[in-house]
Formats: C-alpha cells, structure tokens, sequence
C-alpha cells in the first residue's frame, strides 16, 4: 500500500463543493457563499448541512464586515438563533464565544452581538437572525410577510480527509500535498502514534486568545457555572481564574469574552480572609482605574458603583466582571456565593501562561521519557485508521499502551508528582504503572512515610519542570533512604516521624532513619513556638506506661538521678506533663492535652535539651530513658 506522504502527492487539498460561488476570506481561510435561492432559515440550514457546513458564523466585526461587504443581497440568514431558548441566542455550529462593537450595537435585550438598533425585539416568534447593513434582525422561520424568503449564507471551513479533527488545510500548511517538517499528515489520523489523534493534541489552541500584551493564554470555562468550579477547571488547564494586572488587560478581556449583559468570573476573592481581596494565580497586583471607582474602603480594584463590596464583613467573597453597568461594562461586581445570581451561573475566564497542548509531531512531548498517550491514561489504540482509503491510524509497533489508565500524569509536565523526579525515571519502563521496583510519578510520596521520594533518594535540584513550590530539596544527600519502604531501618518507626521536618537530614531532634536501635523508646518534641503549646511523641515504650518528659535549658548533662539512671541533660532538670502509652507503646501528648505553652520571650534558636522517662509500674522494673534531643526554638 502507497504511505500517506507518497498518496498525499496525488491528493492536493481539495476545495468547497461544486455548485456554488464560493469566496474565500483571507483573514480566516473559510469559504462562504449564498443558498442558491431564497429558502427559510431551517431550509438553509439543512441544505449547509448537506454539503458538510453550517449557516454561517460570525465571530467578529471584521467578519461581518467582509460578508457584508462581498456576500449578502438585502438580507441573509446566519447560523445565530434563540429557538431552543427564547433570549439565549447560540451559533449553530456549536461555537462559543460573544462580542459586540463599541459603537452602541447592543442588542435591545442584552444580547452580545452587532445588532441593529433596537433589534433583537421577537415580534411574532422571531427566532432566527440575518445578517444586513446596519447589523443583525431577528426574523421569524418564514422572514417577514409579503417578502418570506432569504438567501442563507454558507460557510464551508474546509475538508478533513483523515477525520482527525484538523482540516487538511491546517495539516497540510502550504497546500503542496507533502507533508513538510513542522507538518502533520492529513492523511494520518496521529502522525506521531503516541495513541493521541493529531486533533486531540493540536485543536485545544483553537479555543486559546493569545494577550499580544501579557504573552499569556486566555479562554472562557467549558460552561457556566459557579466560581469554585470555574477556578477548578482553570486548575485542572495549569492554570487559574484570571489575574488582571492592569486596566489594559482588563479592558482587553472584557472586549474579547465579555458582552452588554453578560457576567463573567475573574480571579478576584476574599475567599481565605473576609475583605483581603487577592488573585486566584497568587498575582500581587492591585491598581484601580483613575475615575473614582475604588472599594468599598478604598480597596484597590475596579468595582462597579454599587456593585462593590459594601463592607468587610457581607460575606461578598467571589468577583466577577459586570457587563450591566450602562457606560462602565468591564467593571467588577461581588457576589454572596459562588453561585452566581439567583438563577443564573457564570462563565469564567482561565488564564494561562502555556497553553495546554500535546506536540502532534513529538511522541513525548514534555522529553520524561514516557508517551503522550500512555501518560494521558490510553490503554488501547482508539485511531485505526481507515487503511483501504490510505488513511493510516496509531501504530502499534510504537505505541506503548498503559497498564493502569486509573493512575495519569501530565504530557505536558515531565515531573508530574514535583518530587523532583522525571515521570520516566519513577516509571523505568514507561508502561504507566507502577512496577515492583518503581516509584509512583502520580504520588509525592509512594510509600506514604510522609517524606517526599526525590529527598529520600537525595535530589537537591528537580526537572526543569519540578514546583519548586513543592519539592523539598534534600538537606543532606549523602544519607538517603528507601522511597518504597515506609521504615528504611526497620525498628519499628517510620522514616517520616525520624525525620521530623522530612528534609532527608539528621538532625538534633530526629532519630536516625538508617540506625533501628535508636527506635526503641523514640521520643520527638515538635511545635517549640513562643506562645504555642509544645507537643511530644513517644514510640514503642511499654504497653500502658506512664512517660514524663524532662528538660534542661542549660546543656547535655550527664546528670544522675538514682536507682542507676543517668540523663544526658544538666541541671536544672525540669518536668512537663507526663502521659500514658497505648496498648502499642505509642503515646501522643496532644491526646492527653499534655504539655506547656512555650514562654513568649524564648529567643528563637535557643537550644532546649530533651528526654523522657518511663516510670515503672511494678517493683525491680528497669526504668528507661529515651533518646536524647536537642530543640532550638522555633526549629520545627
């Protein structure tokens, strides 16, 4: 069978169908033409469908203008209609999105788009729009009495030859029929057999503006909805709800998505601390516009008269972008809840700074080691092909399927868990499962010891893409343990309560991970803070025996205290709260409300010296001291 690159050479990039005259638009690349007599909006509508295309769509003034100006006779049906909803007007070809013009063309009920003054005003069922000079009309099925009929307006985007979901157009760029470098094949379903079809990794930027300003990727939430879901959906991107830095970009993401009469949500929330108002991203930009419009007490930003937060206490938390305001639409306004106004949810608009898509032509696209399909959790070729008619699919000499597809991680992030550990290099074999010997890329800590798999192995740096937010380096990387074994030493605790602060050192209040005699009688000391209650830890003492802790602030003893026992700690000696064990020599202060609050004037770093005494139950009982710790304030 002929290969896709040598069909193509036979196969140019075939045009709009015969029957019609087509004009192509040079801004888009679509064809566009008129039904070949005057029929009713439904009737023009299946004869596009007929032909593979849609009523057209109009996404902006420079479109309209070059239909206006090359297409339409009088008026002509476009694919915009309220008839599944009376008053939301939706593009039949399933495109979401809404502008308007700033010259006053607001629809007379709120509608984004470039209606006519007063339009759309449904007079006798009107459902369906047209497109003429002075903008858009509503008009019933059968247009208007004594004169019914209109010429639709056809859009044909262009034909995908291999069903991938890019038009041959967009795969084959300069129409030779070769598929070039930087090309992906229109007759290839995944040119680069990573399980992901051409269009599943390229198509997502369709949906993506680009800020010509801030270099960052901006697009609405799949749907309406409430805030915290919106924020969600921007999470799950790589993203968040926007962050406006100025009064440019707010002004640019009002004039892109927004529209007279819509709401959209933006990053602005006092969620976490009731009138400190930040950005969702974490951004640290707060400016307001030079009209007059600050908060509520002065609070930086771009609130709306009246729709501001009255006051700090109203429970206002989510802020979204007003397009009501008559004269100042790109303004914000604050809701009680994240859902909106009654009956009504919000779009959001997500803020990115990469947008998130897979490379066609790479099968691993973030260089971990590990593929793009097996990654995204594809356990089975879904892209076959169509082999009679030289359409190749996903082949199966290169794509490696994944043998858990309940556990993913990123393509587009080569350490996906950020414990500084490549995806590739947990998963050795790139098969999407953890394997015996295998840490997991979806987990932070696979054993689930409490301390992250990069430090327990000895990373002090990540990928290039590893959080740094994150990843806790290892403090000393000559020592490592086991990131599959929850107690690498095995004396009975584990190597996250050794080492206390998890930062892969031993320090002077841990036990050491690698050493299983010092786990008997382990004692730890945590939350040394001025002004907070200190807590204590005890592992494998005796089954229901009491513990007392002891102290000295001067040093390390040693210091004998009878019947053969001797601390490592000077005098003075002092005594805290004691507690009992459980039936596994376990014992926990906190459950006991044990301990003492830690003086407020203790100077930070000063050394307290620690140790604990069992006390014996029964006479001859041997009486045990713990190991010694040494705590400065405020160290852990």
């Amino acid at each position: 069978m002929l290969s896709a690159v040598v069909l193509a050479l036979f196969s140019p990039i075939q045009g709009p169908p015969a029957g019609y005259n087509w004009v192509q638009n040079p801004d888009n690349g679509h064809y566009y033409a008129l039904t070949n007599s005057k029929i009713r909006w439904t009737e023009a509508e299946a004869e596009a469908a007929s032909i593979g295309s849609h009523l057209a769509t109009v996404r902006n003034l420079s479109e309209h203008q070059w239909i206006e100006a090359n297409l339409i006779f009088q008026s002509s049906w476009i694919g915009y209609s309220d008839a599944n909803v009376e008053g939301e007007w939706e593009w039949i070809s399933g495109e979401v999105f809404s502008w308007w013009q700033d010259n006053g063309h607001f629809g007379a009920d709120g509608s984004p788009g470039y209606w006519s003054p007063g339009e759309p005003n449904d007079q006798g069922n009107e459902d369906y729009a047209v497109i003429r000079g002075d903008g858009w009309n509503d008009l019933p099925n059968d247009g208007w009495s004594g004169d019914p009929m209109r010429f639709g307006v056809l859009e044909w985007v262009g034909l995908d030859s291999d069903g991938d979901g890019l038009l041959d157009s967009e795969e084959d760029l300069d129409g030779d029929g070769v598929v070039d470098a930087g090309e992906t094949d229109p007759f290839d379903q995944d040119t680069d057999d990573d399980g992901l079809g051409d269009g599943e990794e390229f198509s997502p930027v369709r949906n993506w503006i680009q800020n010509p300003v801030t270099g960052n990727w901006y697009r609405l939430t799949s749907e309406p909805k409430t805030w915290t879901d919106a924020e969600a959906e921007a999470i799950s991107l790589g993203g968040h709800l926007v962050g406006l830095e100025n009064l440019v970009e707010n002004d640019w993401v009002f004039n892109t998505f927004g529209g007279f009469g819509e709401f959209l949500w933006i990053g602005v929330n006092d969620v976490q601390q009731e009138g400190d108002w930040v950005w969702a991203n974490g951004e640290s930009s707060s400016w307001w516009a030079q009209n007059g419009y600050f908060g509520a007490q002065g609070e930086p930003g771009y609130w709306a008269a009246g729709n501001q937060p009255l006051n700090y206490d109203d429970g206002f938390d989510y802020g979204y972008m007003d397009g009501q305001t008559v004269g100042w639409p790109s303004m914000w306004g604050a809701v009680l809840n994240d859902t909106g106004v009654p009956g009504r949810l919000f779009q959001g608009v997500i803020e990115v700074g990469r947008v998130p898509m897979t490379d066609p032509l790479a099968v691993d696209s973030d260089g971990d080691g590990v593929q793009d399909g097996t990654e995204s959790g594809l356990d089975q070729i879904r892209w076959f092909g169509d082999p009679g008619n030289g359409i190749a699919g996903t082949d199966p000499a290169i794509f490696v399927a994944d043998q858990d597809p309940q556990t993913t991680t990123s393509p587009l992030d080569m350490d996906s868990d950020e414990d500084g550990l490549a995806d590739g290099v947990e998963d050795l074999n790139a098969d999407g499962a953890q394997g015996i010997l295998e840490t997991d890329p979806s987990a932070l800590d696979s054993d689930g010891d409490g301390i992250q798999d990069g430090t327990e192995l000895g990373l002090v740096v990540g990928t290039a893409d590893t959080d740094l937010d994150v990843f806790l380096a290892d403090a000393d990387p000559a020592t490592t343990t086991n990131p599959l074994a929850v107690d690498t030493d095995g004396g009975g605790v584990s190597d996250g309560e050794e080492d206390q602060n998890l930062d892969g050192a031993f320090d002077s209040w841990d036990t050491d991970p690698l050493l299983a005699a010092d786990d008997e009688l382990a004692f730890y000391v945590y939350n040394l803070i001025p002004g907070e209650r200190v807590r204590y830890k005890v592992f494998q003492a005796k089954p229901f025996i009491n513990v007392i802790p002891v102290y000295s602030l001067v040093g390390a003893g040693p210091t004998s205290i009878g019947l053969g026992v001797v601390l490592d700690l000077s005098m003075p000696i002092h005594q805290l709260d004691g507690f009992r064990t459980d039936g596994n020599g376990f014992g926990d202060a906190a459950a006991w409300g044990a301990g003492g609050n830690v003086p407020d004037s203790a100077p930070p770093g000063m050394p307290v010296y620690f140790q604990a005494v069992e006390v014996p139950t029964r006479p001859g009982e041997t009486v045990r001291v713990s190991n010694a710790l040494v705590v400065p304030v405020g160290a852990n």
